[in-house]
C-alpha cells in the first residue's frame, strides 16, 4: 500500500513549522481567509445618521423654543379679542339702531345729546365707539407683538390699559344713570378683558427687553437676494 506524501506546513520566521501562537501573530505562512474575516458592505448613510452624529449640546440647542414665545403668542391674542371687539361693536351698533328709545326732542346742538333724557343713549354710543376704535389699537399692538418688536409691548400696555380704564369709567357712569346691571355687563366684561390682556402685555414687554429680538430678523439672507439681483429688472419684457 503506497502512502501519500505528507503534506508541507508552513515554516515560520525560522524555518520551523508554524504554531498557533504565530499565525495569530501573522508570522505563519499565508493566511486563508475564514468566514469571519469576509468583508461586509458599510450600509448606505442617511440625514438621520449624520444629525444623530452632531453633538448632543448643539441639537438641544435648536431644538429649545423661543425665549420670546410669549410674546408672539399674546400678540395671537390680542389679534383675535380685536376681531371680537370689532364684530361686536359692529353688530350692536346695528341693533341699537332698532332697540334705542328714540327722543321725544332730537336737539339742534351736539350738548343735547347729552341731556338727562338721551344720556344713557349717549353713553352706549360711546361705549360702542371707543370699543370699535380700542379694537383697532388692540389688532395693531397684536400684530407688533407677533412680528416680535421691540416696542409694541408698550403700545401694548398703553392700548389696553387705557381701554380697562375708558371701559370701567363708562360702565359706572352707565349704572348711574340707569341703575340697570344689564347694561353694564358689556362694559364691564369689555374691560375686564382688557385688563387681562394688560397684564399679558407687561410680561411679554419685560420678556422682550430681557431677550431682545435679532436686529436683522427682517432682513432677507444673501443667498435670497443675490439671484433676485443677477436678474435684473424684469418690467416691461
Amino acid at each position: 500500500m503506497t502512502r501519500d506524501p505528507p503534506t508541507p506546513q508552513p515554516e515560520g520566521a525560522q524555518g520551523k513549522p508554524a504554531t498557533p501562537a504565530d499565525a495569530m501573530a501573522g508570522r505563519g505562512g499565508p493566511h486563508v481567509p475564514t468566514g469571519g474575516d469576509t468583508e461586509v458592505p458599510a450600509p448606505p448613510r442617511h440625514r438621520d445618521d449624520d444629525a444623530s452624529a452632531q453633538p448632543a449640546t448643539e441639537v438641544a440647542e435648536s431644538n429649545e423654543p423661543s425665549p420670546r414665545a410669549f410674546a408672539t403668542t399674546t400678540g395671537f391674542v390680542f389679534q383675535v379679542v380685536s376681531v371680537g371687539f370689532l364684530l361686536g361693536s359692529c353688530c350692536a351698533g346695528m341693533l341699537a339702531g332698532w332697540t334705542a328709545e328714540r327722543a321725544s326732542d332730537p336737539g339742534s346742538r351736539w350738548i343735547d345729546f347729552l341731556a338727562s333724557e338721551q344720556r344713557a343713549t349717549a353713553l352706549g354710543v360711546i361705549i360702542l365707539l371707543t370699543t370699535m376704535i380700542g379694537g383697532v389699537g388692540i389688532l395693531t399692538a397684536g400684530i407688533g407683538l407677533q412680528g416680535e418688536h421691540p416696542k409694541s409691548g408698550r403700545l401694548a400696555m398703553i392700548v389696553s390699559g387705557a381701554m380697562t380704564v375708558v371701559l370701567f369709567g363708562l360702565g359706572v357712569f352707565l349704572y348711574i344713570e340707569t341703575v340697570s346691571w344689564l347694561r353694564v355687563v358689556v362694559p364691564f366684561g369689555a374691560g375686564a378683558v382688557c385688563a387681562v390682556l394688560f397684564l399679558l402685555a407687561g410680561h411679554s414687554a419685560a420678556i422682550l427687553k430681557a431677550h431682545p429680538p435679532p436686529a436683522d430678523r427682517n432682513v432677507a439672507p444673501a443667498d435670497y437676494v443675490d439671484p433676485l439681483h443677477s436678474r435684473g429688472p424684469t418690467r416691461g419684457k
